[in-house]
């Protein structure tokens, strides 16, 4: 017997959710980018490989610190309104400096999204040599429609996976110029203000094909 109480787009939001937290499991389990998880307090709930050997430690290093644990002192005292911003914003992206788990610095760029599952946030980190700012400008219009064609998702999957542009070339047959179109028409797409939000958008509504 059906519950009557059941509303049908409740349940709809409720397997959707369910799809993204496997999506996000097997994302973290196979992507060679950094990749934390961090909750609303601040404290990292999951942490890749590739985001240990940044940090020079173990997940059991990283998971239950704070982010105010990788964060230069004199920058602490700024993260809870930094934090609060970022999930009112929605997504943040830039260049920042973390210490690592022996307090030694890193310079990275990263984009962090909030809530890729509620009340779970993701920050992937881009490594400086293959970053693209070209591809992270936020002043165009976005269209907002959230559907990728096919082509995007595949072109995204494989930036979720930490596959750069000119691998991604290669194992699609397509000239760079033409998985910086696609990166870019997906991002636009889904509304997203940078590659790694992109990726946490498409996460979010099923669309990254980790197959």
């Amino acid at each position: 017997m059906t519950d009557q109480n059941v509303n049908p787009t409740d349940t709809e939001e409720a397997e959707k959710i369910d799809r993204a937290v496997i999506m996000l499991d097997d994302l973290f389990g196979r992507s060679v980018s950094p990749m934390l998880l961090v909750d609303d307090d601040r404290v990292y709930r999951n942490a890749n490989q590739a985001s240990c050997e940044l940090l020079s430690g173990s997940r059991e290093d990283i998971v239950g610190k704070r982010i105010e644990d990788f964060t230069d002192l004199s920058l602490r005292e700024q993260v809870p309104a930094l934090f609060t911003a970022f999930l009112q914003a929605g997504s943040l992206a830039g260049n920042f400096t973390m210490l690592d788990v022996n307090g030694q610095p890193v310079e990275c760029s990263y984009s962090a999204s909030a809530n890729v599952v509620p009340g779970l946030h993701l920050s992937i980190m881009v490594p400086h040599e293959i970053s693209e700012p070209e591809l992270d400008i936020s002043d165009e219009e976005t269209t907002g429609s959230g559907s990728l064609t096919d082509r995007e998702k595949e072109v995204l999957s494989l930036l979720a996976l930490g596959e750069t542009n000119a691998t991604i070339a290669d194992q699609l047959h397509l000239s760079p110029e033409t998985v910086r179109s696609h990166t870019r028409s997906a991002r636009l797409r889904l509304g997203a203000r940078s590659r790694s939000h992109a990726i946490a958008l498409a996460l979010q509504s099923g669309q990254l094909d980790l197959s």
